[in-house]
């Protein structure tokens, strides 16, 4: 993409910038997801991984995003308020 002939300067290095946005943005989206992944096999997450990651179509990045995000499911009394609350099942209370 960077041999693209461009009738500018102008949008040649404007390009050249997207492109390199684009790079630095993938190699640390590749990074954090590897940090991710490690921390999904520490001790304090690996059982809970195991678990949440039984239910049909959560990976582990949505798996630790629900686990750090809602930290103790004792909390909830029923699983719908845990669905409500992470956003799986929107719910509208109003007259």
């Amino acid at each position: 993409m960077r041999d693209i002939a461009w009738q500018s300067s102008y949008l040649k290095e404007s390009f050249a910038v997207l492109i390199d946005l684009y790079e630095y943005l993938t190699k640390e989206i590749k990074q954090i997801t590897k940090n991710i992944i490690e921390l999904s096999r520490t001790d304090k997450y690996a059982q809970r991984m195991r678990l949440i990651q039984s239910i049909p179509g959560v990976g582990i990045l949505t798996g630790v995003e629900i686990l750090v995000d809602v930290q103790s499911f004792a909390r909830f009394k029923a699983s719908e308020e845990i669905a409500s609350y992470i956003g799986l099942a929107p719910s509208e209370y109003s007259t």
